[in-house]
């Protein structure tokens, strides 16, 4: 896809004449756990995009891996890719020092497993952004050839708002790949490393929603999911999924809703595990709830809650939080299962 250009004015079409020639500053993130293979060929596939390279940085989130991922791309990249070692293994929130520690105009984020669907891919998003100013963020369309599946459901199920030429605003956040505006973003908290894993694109879409920064999705800007091995067991994923979603729900949404979001994050989730008789799952969510509370007081305490207002603008996606379409159910099928497939652990 490039950027729409039919109905533009001619000042409009200047300025993308003028982003052809100029297109502005942009650091890449790419979240690396113990995954060489893939996370060399991402970034083989990035250094390759269509982009000015001086105006391109890429960078290595390494969450302290212990195979060979940072040697192997020190030794085919050199300066090319700028490394950033965690000293220990923190999730998701290691993508915070590309998002909200760079001077570039525009970040982008992907896993190690996901990579741009085409080489214009990220020029035609920044031109996007550039020639709408509205938008803070940008949500990748993500397909999974192994699943054969358009992962997230479409857009047109939960949007806010459609703009002309195919944009949905609405609440649209995936880990896999995502674009920020960083004069948006620069202010906000960014992932929230209590959570480490399960549940963070949640919150960090909560935390943007709360200071109105709003997210575009375009399905012709796609990203490949090359599903990568699970870096949990379903039951420990399962505690974290449960543990997580109780302290979004009190610490994210006003007081008045928390109880009933946090009824149907546990009540779903301990009612489908006991329907399928999946007792490794059940043990996961119980654990979860137990760990939750020990630290309830703590999110209490530093509650960011969003506003009713922006709820209900939002109303189509927070409706879905309590039920989902059976288009975006049958989606979803294989990969839930996959995700969360049983394992025969006792741990």
């Amino acid at each position: 896809m490039g950027v729409r250009t039919s109905g533009l004015d001619r000042e409009e079409r200047d300025k993308l004449d003028t982003l052809e020639k100029e297109l502005p500053s942009i650091a890449v993130g790419v979240l690396n756990y113990n995954r060489a293979d893939e996370v060399v060929d991402a970034l083989r596939t990035l250094s390759a995009i269509n982009y000015p390279p001086e105006q391109l940085r890429l960078v290595l989130l390494d969450n302290a891996s212990s195979d060979n991922s940072v040697e192997r791309i020190v030794e085919e990249f050199g300066d090319r890719v700028e490394i950033l070692q965690m000293k220990r293994n923190i999730g998701p929130v290691a993508r915070n020092y590309v998002m909200l520690n760079r001077s570039e105009d525009y970040v982008f984020m992907f896993d190690e497993d996901c990579r741009p669907e085409h080489p214009d891919t990220i020029a035609n998003v920044v031109k996007f952004m550039e020639t709408e100013p509205e938008f803070g963020a940008l949500c990748f369309s993500c397909w999974n050839p192994r699943l054969g599946i358009r992962e997230f459901g479409h857009p047109g199920t939960h949007y806010r708002k459609r703009w002309p030429g195919g944009t949905y605003e609405g609440m649209y956040v995936i880990g896999a790949g995502m674009c920020f505006r960083r004069s948006a973003v620069e202010k906000i908290e960014g992932y929230d490393e209590r959570l480490f894993w399960g549940g963070e694109e949640l919150d960090l879409g909560l935390e943007l929603l709360r200071n109105n920064i709003r997210i575009a999705f375009h399905l012709d800007f796609v990203l490949v999911h090359n599903q990568a091995r699970q870096a949990h067991t379903s039951k420990r994923a399962a505690e974290l999924d449960m543990r997580n979603n109780i302290w979004i729900a009190v610490r994210r949404f006003p007081l008045l809703l928390s109880p009933l979001v946090l009824f149907f994050a546990i009540g779903r989730r301990i009612g489908i595990a006991i329907l399928k008789r999946d007792t490794i799952r059940l043990v996961g969510y119980l654990r979860g709830i137990r760990s939750a509370l020990v630290r309830l007081p703590e999110f209490l305490a530093t509650r960011r809650p969003v506003r009713f207002a922006q709820l209900i603008a939002h109303r189509r996606w927070f409706k879905q939080m309590f039920y989902a379409p059976r288009n975006y159910a049958a989606s979803h099928k294989r990969a839930i299962e996959t995700i969360l497939q049983p394992h025969s652990d006792n741990s």
